[in-house]
């Protein structure tokens, strides 16, 4: 009877000491900042998440699209991957408007993120 009520006691005990699954990984920051005006296309863009980024050799998990408010794109190259940092090289056209950055990454524990963002050049 004792053993049953040690085993009763102990599983709320093992159960509040579980830890418990953390969120997936989320954009933390990024160059240019979400909604910001600019006076010139910037030469890079830059997403930093709260998590490391999946790498594959031979294989591209990750993407960043860099697009002109015409809809074309400006990005050229490959994306790059250092760490919680993905980024992309942009054309430095003369072109102002709203321009939209969308993409698509995988943190390290394999769950795909994705999103967009808009910032302006005047």
């Amino acid at each position: 009877m004792k053993r049953l009520l040690v085993l009763a006691l102990s599983i709320p005990l093992f159960i509040a000491s579980t830890p418990i699954a953390e969120a997936h990984s989320t954009l933390v920051s990024s160059l240019p900042r979400s909604g910001s005006i600019l006076t010139a296309i910037p030469a890079k863009v830059t997403l930093t998440f709260n998590e490391r980024l999946l790498v594959l050799a031979g294989e591209h998990p990750n993407s960043i699209a860099v697009t002109s408010p015409s809809g074309r794109s400006v990005a050229k190259g490959p994306t790059s991957v250092k760490g919680n940092s993905v980024s992309i090289d942009v054309n430095p056209k003369k072109i102002s408007g709203k321009f939209r950055v969308s993409y698509r990454v995988v943190s390290a524990d394999g769950h795909p993120i994705s999103g967009e963002f808009f910032f302006t050049v005047k």
